[in-house]
């Protein structure tokens, strides 16, 4: 009955040691899943910092030369952008803006109407940057929401070792009237038995 018990007791823990390697299995799935979006996030996040800067580069180097009219380098931008979308910028670059502008945009590394238009088109940031930049973030919180979820369940060292304990006092409690109930059984038939021969 003693090796019984401990026995169940050994089970009781392995299956805590189970429980735990499980959660911690679907733990670490979600962090890795996390660590991938939010390398990914970062790189978006990385790429819009990097087109803001140029952005705003661009406005303040045209804000020493001229009066733009523009309150932000936002509102400058999203002018260019209507321009560079009509495809007119090669147009004004080689036969509308004044020499002064010109010469400020040459000064800055643009040497054609090509180079402005290609330099506006890879700085632009798009509503799928912000969009995605966005979902990742939503869905970086909901893994780690998740993540919390399972860990909450997850079973401490000492927990698993009072689980295993505690099972092993309730089950040596039951045993032993089952072991006097097997026990007077017994005898009442040994007894039985001898009466009857």
């Amino acid at each position: 009955m003693l090796l019984s018990s401990g026995v169940i007791t050994l089970l009781l823990f392995l299956f805590t040691y189970l429980f735990n390697w499980y959660f911690s299995n679907k733990c670490e799935g979600i962090k890795a899943l996390i660590n991938s979006k939010t390398i990914l996030a970062d790189s978006l996040s990385k790429s819009i910092n990097s087109k803001l800067n140029q952005q705003k580069w661009f406005y303040e180097e045209n804000t020493k030369y001229f009066d733009l009219g523009y309150n932000s380098h936002s509102d400058f931008w999203l002018r260019l952008e209507v321009i560079n979308s009509s495809d007119s910028i090669e147009y004004k670059y080689n036969n509308i803006w004044g020499r002064n502008q010109i010469e400020l945009l040459k000064k800055l590394g643009f040497e054609s109407g090509k180079d402005f238009k290609d330099f506006i088109s890879k700085n632009r940031i798009t509503d799928f940057d912000n969009t995605k930049t966005k979902e990742l973030k939503s869905e970086i919180l909901a893994l780690e929401s998740e993540k919390r979820r399972w860990e909450s369940k997850l079973i401490t060292p000492d927990e698993q070792m009072k689980f295993a304990i505690g099972g092993l006092v309730i089950i040596l409690i039951f045993l032993y009237p089952v072991r006097i109930l097997y026990w007077i059984t017994r005898w009442s038939i040994k007894t039985l038995k001898q009466k009857n021969q």
